[in-house]
């Protein structure tokens, strides 16, 4: 009983890790798009190319769930995320904005426990904590509480909450099923925004647009699929990986290489995640 737990959550670990590459990817297109487009398109053809690329594999009984309130909550929280960590890379850097993003972990404690009164692991703490400083030394002073940061935080809070809404819909629904009420219900939204803030996109916007959206059909579903593994408070942690992606990138593209104390944050924030996992309960709910 005792590997197959550790198998499964080897393989949740690694398809969060998988997962977080494409959405840095794709976060890092929307980066460069954004100043030529607007958000709520980059957030239809985000959704909208991924509920067409997810709509031939859907059988008849894929279609019915009876957690539609739940279903709802997930895309509405899933969609805010994205639109907030995508208003902060327009105001921030990269690493910042994913750095913020992904302090999910550190709220999804308190989320669960104001959610489902669920008590808190106290073992959990010194892990998360040491991600938590980890994050401090790689922003350093250079973060400030500006707008592009409170779109940041904003955008870690409602990952908290969306982490744990797919992680309770695991228990009854078929990944794809999840992925198709999402999707459905953001393009839909997206649409509706778009209405109003449409900018006709030249041609390598709209490649860009469409890369977007196939980034982001591959990521949510490692994503989606990471929590039929293992709980969100084990995965969580491992959204940090997002902070090395971001880092890599930022470097290759920028040209902005971080010091060696953002380099001992990174480090801190790999360890902290790894302590919080070591010292989990378990790793099914």
């Amino acid at each position: 009983m005792t590997l197959q737990l550790n198998f499964n959550l080897k393989r949740g670990i690694l398809y969060v890790l998988l997962s977080w590459l494409f959405f840095t990817l794709m976060i890092t297109l929307a980066k460069v798009t954004a100043p030529h487009t607007t958000t709520p398109m980059i957030i239809l053809f985000q959704n909208g190319i991924s509920l067409l690329l997810i709509l031939p594999w859907m059988r008849k009984e894929d279609f019915k769930t009876q957690h539609k309130e739940l279903m709802a909550l997930r895309a509405l929280f899933g969609l805010a995320n994205f639109g907030l960590l995508l208003l902060a890379v327009q105001y921030i850097s990269l690493v910042n904005a994913m750095l913020l993003c992904n302090a999910a972990p550190l709220f999804i404690p308190l989320v669960d426990w104001l959610w489902r009164r669920s008590p808190i692991n106290l073992k959990l703490w010194p892990g998360l904590l040491l991600g938590f400083f980890g994050i401090v030394l790689i922003l350093q002073p250079q973060l400030q509480l500006s707008i592009g940061a409170l779109y940041g935080l904003g955008s870690g809070i409602c990952l908290a909450v969306s982490m744990l809404c797919v992680r309770r819909l695991s228990h009854s629904d078929d990944t794809k099923t999840i992925l198709f009420y999402y999707y459905a219900i953001a393009t839909a939204c997206a649409l509706f925004l778009s209405f109003f803030y449409w900018k006709m996109p030249t041609a390598p916007i709209l490649i860009n647009l469409i890369g977007i959206g196939c980034l982001s059909s591959v990521g949510q579903y490692l994503f989606n699929k990471s929590f039929t593994f293992a709980k969100a408070v084990n995965l969580g942690p491992f959204n940090y990986s997002a902070v090395v992606y971001s880092v890599l990138t930022q470097w290759y593209l920028w040209g902005d290489v971080p010091d060696s104390l953002a380099f001992v944050g990174i480090l801190a924030v790999c360890a902290g995640g790894i302590f919080t996992v070591l010292f989990s309960k378990s790793t099914v709910n």
